[in-house]
């Protein structure tokens, strides 16, 4: 999870390519894992979530704005 986090905030190429071929591969072969996302969907899925919540705030803020404004 934390290795999710690092790679959407920083981008997966910010890890070293040894550590994402490990736990991708460990992924796949560990009975007991109960999510089989790789590291690489984990980042891009926690990277599209924090880009849809700034384009909310983005939108309320304009909103906010335009009603305080006269």
């Amino acid at each position: 999870m934390a290795g999710g986090l690092a790679g959407a905030l920083r981008g997966i190429q910010a890890w070293p390519r040894e550590w994402v071929e490990l736990v991708e591969k460990a992924v796949v072969t560990d009975p007991y894992t109960v999510d089989k996302r790789t590291a690489r969907q984990i980042a891009e899925g926690l990277y599209q979530a924090c880009r849809n919540e700034l384009r909310k705030v983005k939108s309320q803020t304009g909103e906010l704005d335009s009603l305080l404004v006269k």
